[in-house]
């Protein structure tokens, strides 16, 4: 995270990793890891990590689906690690009946004619295909369908002031908004009484978000679903 964002605004702590990747009933995880010649797993430690292949396979529905996640310590790059893990991840993936691989990269946002700049479909957002991982995955046969903006509101030194702005923030949204909406929120697990108005809203979001072109299908989403995502989700 540190070499992808500069920060550790997107740090999990080990034991919620560990939640993660014990899947649930919906959604399956793999795991590949890749070590140093020579070096036992039993006995890796975090710094013997070079790099590694994070698998997600969706077991409800969209079973043709797999995300999937490639990373190489920069350090180590160029010595074909990422090219071992990804031809690990596509046996496996053929093995199980998988035909439409989802990934991502982080990078900033390049202008549309700038020479090199990969445009998507959905027409916003265009990458510089000559940054070394656009270049790798277009080397395997991606292709780029949209783009997510990751944003960041810096809290500055005077806080009391910067409070104030966002109180006056909220009375602008809530005056453009008019009397259609209310804050309905809640601690830790979506009480029972909501759950199945939650599944619908799962439900909905899971195709009502821009996908542009990309192979999604809508998610079956009830009130036990729900309630298994909240339990994850707290544990970890």
């Amino acid at each position: 995270n540190r070499e992808l964002y500069g920060n550790d605004d997107f740090r999990e702590r080990a034991e919620a990793v560990a939640v993660a990747l014990a899947g649930t009933p919906y959604l399956a995880t793999r795991l590949w890891v890749a070590l140093a010649e020579g070096v036992e797993p039993a006995l890796a430690t975090p710094d013997d990590a070079l790099g590694y292949a994070h698998v997600e396979l969706p077991q409800a529905e969209e079973r043709h689906l797999a995300f999937v996640l490639v990373a190489v310590r920069r350090d180590v790059r160029g010595r074909g690690l990422g090219a071992r893990l990804a031809a690990e991840v596509a046996a496996h993936l053929r093995a199980e009946g998988r035909t439409t691989v989802l990934t991502w990269t982080a990078g900033p946002v390049v202008a549309a004619d700038e020479p090199g700049a990969i445009v998507p479909a959905s027409g916003w957002g265009a990458v510089d295909g000559r940054a070394p991982t656009v270049r790798w995955l277009t080397q395997l046969g991606f292709t780029l369908e949209q783009a997510a903006r990751y944003s960041v509101l810096e809290v500055p030194a005077d806080r009391r002031a910067f409070l104030a702005s966002l109180d006056e923030r909220r009375r602008a949204s809530a005056a453009r908004a008019g009397g259609d909406y209310r804050v309905v929120q809640w601690r830790d697990a979506t009480p029972g009484q909501l759950r199945e108005r939650m599944a619908d809203l799962r439900r909905r979001m899971s195709v009502d978000v821009p996908t542009a072109a990309l192979d999604v299908e809508e998610q079956v989403w009830d009130a036990e679903r729900v309630r298994i995502a909240d339990r994850r989700h707290l544990d970890q």
